[in-house]
């Protein structure tokens, strides 16, 4: 993979269980893909001639290697991932009908800090991506978004991607904030802009 990648995105990325044959409560067919915002958007420009790489942290489990290997099925770099032998994939279960669910509290992303930049080429990106979700996720990985935006010379994006039930989710407005001044561009829902 490129040494300077043209986007750089980080966040989490879980296990995507999808229930075919009806709610979560009463399915029994499922099929597995992974989801997160930031690995959906290094998917999409990997697929539109684009490098891409995306900065997370992962499970040392089955979980984390399916993602990876999905990824660089895809051509993702994927040289910054962490694994964590201390803490599990994220898993997300959901259904064809509106259903989710999250297991993700104390995920290996959750962990994600400044340090996890310290090798990566920031700076030399043309652009580097971020969501409000990896804010929400604790205090250093709301941390590790800052130093993101922070030492990048090319263009920050963030999409506020706001979800309920997070660590921060009662903060949002206070915790994100902030973080408008260092980006150049702002995705967001209507309702989620009205949120601020």
């Amino acid at each position: 993979m490129s040494a300077k990648p043209d986007v750089i995105a980080l966040g989490e990325t879980m296990l995507s269980m999808v229930a075919l044959d009806g709610p979560l409560e009463e399915a029994t067919s499922f099929r597995a893909t992974h989801g997160g915002a930031e690995s959906n958007a290094c998917v999409a420009l990997a697929r539109s001639g684009r490098s891409a790489a995306w900065v997370s942290r992962l499970g040392a489990d089955p979980m984390g290697d399916r993602i990876l290997a999905a990824l660089r099925t895809e051509g993702v770099d994927v040289s910054w991932v962490t694994r964590d032998p201390g803490r599990p994939t994220g898993l997300m279960l959901r259904d064809v009908v509106g259903g989710i669910r999250y297991y993700r509290a104390g995920s290996a992303a959750s962990a994600l800090a400044p340090g996890d930049l310290d090798d990566v080429p920031v700076e030399e990106a043309r652009a580097v991506f971020a969501s409000g979700i990896t804010v929400l996720l604790g205090r250093d990985p709301g941390r590790a978004v800052g130093e993101l935006l922070r030492r990048a010379r090319g263009r920050r994006v963030l999409d506020l991607n706001l979800r309920l039930g997070l660590w921060g989710s009662d903060r949002a407005v206070t915790l994100i904030e902030p973080l408008f001044r260092s980006c150049d561009l702002l995705f967001g829902g209507v309702d989620e802009l009205r949120a601020f």
